[in-house]
């Protein structure tokens, strides 16, 4: 159960942490610059579908998980290698 609830509030933070960067980045006018209107505001109404959303998101990569150690591994090994300088092919 431990472990249900720490991908659902992962999937639930990058959730928040996307919301607010949609928000911010629509209210500086960065995204009016490349041409793209997306007007939001910071509300609990446009906020909470988008949280409740990513903590779904968040048990499904859970299942993922839970069927294959070897795609953790994998995940693992292709957000590395960018950083590492290593090639991403065999991925």
């Amino acid at each position: 159960m431990k472990k249900i609830l720490i991908f659902f509030a992962a999937g639930c933070l990058g959730a928040l942490v996307n919301s607010i960067a949609v928000w911010l980045f629509g209210d500086l006018g960065i995204t009016s610059s490349f041409g793209v209107s997306i007007s939001s505001s910071l509300t609990p109404g446009w906020l909470y579908p988008r949280i409740v959303w990513g903590g779904l998101w968040g048990l499904l990569f859970l299942s993922l998980a839970w069927t294959s150690r070897k795609f953790i591994h994998r995940v693992y090994r292709w957000c590395a290698s960018p950083m590492a300088g290593f090639n991403t092919s065999f991925v």
